[in-house]
């Protein structure tokens, strides 16, 4: 098997890297040197394991160097090729500390799950980077999830402004979601429904389809606020934040693990995947094998959150925020704001990945400050890579860095003095 370089512009190979490039020789000073060329002629690699050839991006990497990141649909690799990354039901489920850029980016096709050709069920999948450096995956449906958060700006609170109630920031995120296909379904909006009252049109909508044409595996994604999360067997029950509840059976598959402290914090956004298992399967039996949790600051601001802890600070930062511009008597023309970003900024200068817990922004007198916030829930002896990668911070892009520690910061006092460093 061997390595070509792709010209995406003519479609075709342009000639194959003779050096031979592998897991083991990628971080070699004359590998580097060639991908460095190979990206700024913005060339693609393709692998010659299967036809059609799998495409490869070059990225840079949280540390600077060179990596090559598989294409989401058109980069599934031979079973025992070294670069095969995906898994049967979701190209490229599995990414690690290296593929932290290609996590990052931004995607207008998605794909849940493969046709009936394939299995459900995961398969082994060979190691990109060395196994020290790996961290938690980052799933492709969670990453979907987080775009649409981005996009509709649920991810920021406002001071001084109507806070946007639950039920519409879902609505925002279904809106993005027109923006994105979901394979060769169709639009993601097409296949995104919301709350208790869209799973029974959900439910219609795909046994319809199942019904039409029996060959393809249509799949549907459920989105919906929850107040509180109960398991029992394969049967999810959900009650949202109007204490509606839904029941959810054939919950094949652990929830996708997102939050620190603890699997089910609420209240939380839940969304499912929904699709049939087979294509003999009746069309009112459907199943869930990609599934996550993630919660929310409060039902009152609807940010997603990692932890407690940060729920807390960010309630905290709010209302400090509002508290400011009263104490201060600011024009109607300053904005301030808190924003969680999600998905990680790439510096245009250095391809650097950097990402804040929280960012506080201050426009006034046609002046914009940063502020980063960073949520330390670990001891530093602890040597948690996971913080690490929060913690990669250009400083010139803020004006000041300010880290909570759980362990140094143990009471509400103690926290709220710091916000006195964020103007």
């Amino acid at each position: 098997m061997g390595i070509w370089v792709y010209d995406p512009k003519e479609k075709n190979k342009l000639f194959k890297a003779d050096m031979g490039i592998s897991h083991e020789s990628i971080n070699t000073m004359e590998v580097q040197h060639f991908l460095d060329g190979i990206k700024a002629r913005q060339y693609w690699l393709v692998c010659d394991c299967r036809s059609p050839a799998p495409i490869m991006y070059i990225r840079r990497n949280k540390n600077g160097g060179l990596g090559l990141v598989n294409h989401s649909e058109f980069g599934i690799h031979s079973i025992d090729c070294d670069w095969c990354t995906s898994v049967k039901g979701a190209p490229k489920e599995y990414t690690t500390v290296d593929d932290q850029g290609a996590n990052s980016s931004k995607s207008d096709n998605f794909l849940l799950y493969r046709n009936f050709k394939s299995e459900l069920t995961p398969i082994t999948i060979s190691p990109t980077t060395n196994t020290a450096n790996k961290v938690n995956p980052i799933d492709r449906l969670v990453r979907m999830v987080w775009q649409l958060a981005d996009n509709a700006f649920n991810q920021f609170y406002f001071a001084d402004e109507q806070q946007t109630d639950l039920f519409t920031k879902l609505m925002r995120m279904k809106d993005q979601a027109d923006f994105i296909r979901l394979g060769s379904h169709g639009s993601l909006k097409e296949n995104l429904f919301i709350g208790v009252l869209g799973f029974n049109e959900l439910k219609t909508t795909m046994a319809n389809k199942h019904k039409d044409d029996p060959k393809i595996r249509h799949q549907a994604l459920l989105m919906m606020f929850a107040t509180h999360i109960q398991i029992k067997g394969f049967t999810v029950r959900i009650t949202d934040e109007s204490g509606r509840v839904v029941f959810i059976d054939n919950v094949m598959k652990p929830a996708i693990r997102i939050n620190r402290l603890t699997e089910f914090d609420v209240p939380a956004l839940i969304v499912l995947a929904f699709c049939f298992e087979d294509q003999d399967q009746n069309h009112d039996e459907l199943v869930v094998y990609k599934w996550f949790s993630q919660a929310i600051c409060s039902e009152e601001h609807g940010v997603l959150v990692l932890t407690n802890y940060e729920a807390l600070l960010f309630d905290l930062a709010s209302k400090y925020l509002n508290e400011f511009i009263e104490r201060h008597d600011m024009p109607s023309s300053s904005s301030f704001y808190l924003s969680r970003p999600i998905i990680p900024f790439e510096d245009d200068n250095t391809g650097y990945y950097y990402q804040s817990t929280f960012i506080f922004t201050a426009n006034y007198n046609s002046e914009t400050s940063r502020s980063s916030i960073i949520v330390l829930e670990s001891e530093p002896d602890l040597g948690d890579e996971d913080l690490d990668l929060n913690r990669v911070i250009l400083t010139d892009n803020f004006k000041n860095t300010i880290e909570f520690d759980l362990y140094k910061h143990k009471t509400i006092e103690e926290i709220k003095m710091q916000f006195e460093y964020l103007p």
